[in-house]
């Protein structure tokens, strides 16, 4: 999302989409009458959030190993 709004290409869609689901899940834990449940909401979400980041930037690296290791073995002939 920061790429988007950066770049200033985020359809406004998205970030309406992006907006009214923070709402409502602001609206959510604040209704929740169990401190714990309202915590252990958050500890999933950063959990969640985090994975979701370690993996993208696995992916990236993964990616960018395999295309230099291919540009490399292309540029040198085979012996």
């Amino acid at each position: 999302v920061l790429l988007f709004l950066i770049t200033q290409d985020l359809p406004l869609i998205l970030l309406l989409a992006l907006l009214a689901l923070c709402y409502l899940t602001a609206i959510e834990l604040a209704s929740e009458d169990d401190p714990i449940m309202i915590k252990a909401w958050w500890v999933l979400l950063v959990f969640l959030t985090a994975f979701e980041v370690l993996v993208s930037f696995l992916q990236a690296f993964i990616f960018t190993i395999l295309t230099a290791v291919y540009i490399g073995s292309s540029m040198h002939p085979e012996h």
